[in-house]
């Protein structure tokens, strides 16, 4: 690209390539995973609990679940949003291949797919992982149920929307 006084500068054209089903579901997956983040962290602060305690919870889950003050900004926060942003970006991946071997349906099984998730991580793994039972107990039942619902349907949506 060459810069002319007084001419108009136009940008390189990029060939339209299709879109890979795994970059799909990972980039639908991270942009669920910033939304439900985004909005459960506003709960947080809504509810007194402090904008950072949600993803301090989270980062609990490697660090443990050791006491410290979960409204704080700190290391617990920084581990927590890369270990949100790495299984929103697994798990929008799982929708894609679901969605694409099985139900053809994005956006449902991506609500399904949120609402497994929810169940495997307050059943089944926070029964046993003491930093997974933290972040269970952190917010009320329908509100972490309807986010992770929400989480499946976005990526669901945004990864279909890459894929056409």
């Amino acid at each position: 690209m060459t810069f002319h006084p007084g001419r108009r500068t136009r940008l390189p054209q990029i060939e339209d390539e299709d879109m890979n089903p795994v970059s799909a579901g990972a980039i639908g997956g991270i942009v669920g995973g910033l939304a439900i983040a985004a909005m459960g962290m506003l709960y947080g602060a809504g509810t007194g609990r402090g904008l950072w305690a949600l993803p301090n919870r989270i980062g609990g889950i490697v660090l443990g679940p050791r006491p410290r003050k979960i409204e704080a900004l700190g290391a617990s926060t920084v581990v927590g949003v890369l270990l949100h942003m790495l299984l929103s970006a697994v798990y929008g991946v799982l929708i894609v291949l679901i969605a694409q071997n099985l139900t053809g349906a994005y956006v449902l099984t991506g609500l399904i797919v949120g609402i497994g998730i929810w169940l495997a991580n307050y059943y089944v793994i926070g029964a046993f992982h003491a930093g997974s039972r933290e972040v269970a107990r952190l917010n009320p039942v329908p509100v972490a149920l309807a986010l992770h619902a929400l989480f499946g349907a976005i990526a669901g949506a945004v990864a279909r929307s890459l894929l056409s």
